[in-house]
């Protein structure tokens, strides 16, 4: 504890003793944001020796769009006199005045209280800045949150996600009449790959088609998968013969991109398409999408690896 007479680190000692093995880790600091002590806590990923932060103010340690962030907190706790609740990240990275003893990850999450406390032999407010480690917490709903919206196994939009975007579509379709195309796709002979080749083999195909189909298409467009080696497309702003070329290159590009399944082993993947539009007497997503996956079939049936309206 930097600076303290024999009162104050007597009063200090007594805050620690209370507080005792907190799991959060604690700064204690003059208002004006000088620290005089630091409490590491017991539960945190990033190992951080503070030592260096004691008797300096904390601008000196952390970055400084950062500590903005904290003085505004700082600045707030000690108008309204009440706790500040705030949620940020630290990159090991900036803190090149510490010494990290151990990190791990490139980038922390905290949850953070900040406090004004009124100490008896102390002239000054204290501010006490208390952090817990959430950074387990905030990974854990961030891979839960990318779950709800994209498929685990190609990385594009999944069922839920893509009708809910074609919800979207249909609505703008329905306020300002503007072309939507919609493109379902399957994989020919899919059963076959799999029988052959294995399953693990035809999720490398699925794979595949999305890669090079995503890859493709531009950013306003839209890929989803909707089970199985089933696909579909949606294109804002496209008219039929726009959204027949943009299907015929997807066509084109699958058929001559050929699928790695191992280190000798390739095979050519190709679609068969269906594609429509949105049209006036539609009354929900199923009337488009009904008539492309007609259309899809259509081209199963007339031998596959085709396009048709």
């Amino acid at each position: 504890m930097a600076g303290l007479n024999t009162s104050q680190e007597a009063e200090l000692e007594l805050f620690r003793a209370v507080i005792g093995n907190n799991p959060d880790q604690i700064i204690l600091g003059y208002e004006s944001g000088i620290v005089i002590d630091v409490l590491p806590g017991t539960e945190r990923q990033i190992q951080v020796d503070y030592s260096q932060l004691i008797g300096s103010h904390f601008s000196a340690v952390f970055p400084a769009h950062f500590c903005t962030t904290i003085q505004a907190a700082i600045d707030r706790a000690l108008d309204t006199e009440q706790v500040q609740f705030l949620t940020y990240p630290i990159y090991p990275d900036e803190l090149t005045v510490l010494n990290i003893i151990h990190s791990g990850e490139s980038v922390f999450w905290f949850e953070a209280r900040i406090s004004a406390l009124k100490l008896k032999h102390f002239d000054q407010r204290i501010i006490m800045w208390s952090s817990r480690d959430i950074t387990q917490r905030v990974k854990l709903e961030k891979e839960v949150s990318y779950l709800v919206d994209y498929d685990e196994l190609t990385g594009i939009f999944n069922r839920r996600r893509f009708l809910a975007q074609l919800c979207d579509a249909y609505k703008h379709f329905q306020r300002y009449v503007t072309g939507v195309s919609v493109v379902v796709m399957d994989i020919d002979d899919f059963k076959t790959c799999n029988d052959t080749y294995g399953h693990f083999s035809g999720d490398k195909a699925i794979h595949h088609v999305a890669q090079v189909c995503a890859k493709h298409l531009r950013e306003c467009d839209f890929i989803g998968r909707l089970g199985g080696e089933e696909f579909a497309v949606i294109l804002p702003d496209t008219d039929k013969e726009q959204a027949l070329n943009m299907a015929e290159r997807l066509r084109f590009l699958l058929e001559s991109t050929p699928c790695q399944l191992d280190d000798e082993q390739w095979v050519t993947v190709t679609l068969s398409i269906g594609v429509s539009q949105f049209e006036p007497d539609d009354t929900s997503i199923n009337d488009v999408l009904n008539r492309a996956d007609q259309a899809m079939y259509r081209s199963k049936r007339n031998g596959k690896n085709q396009v048709s309206f």
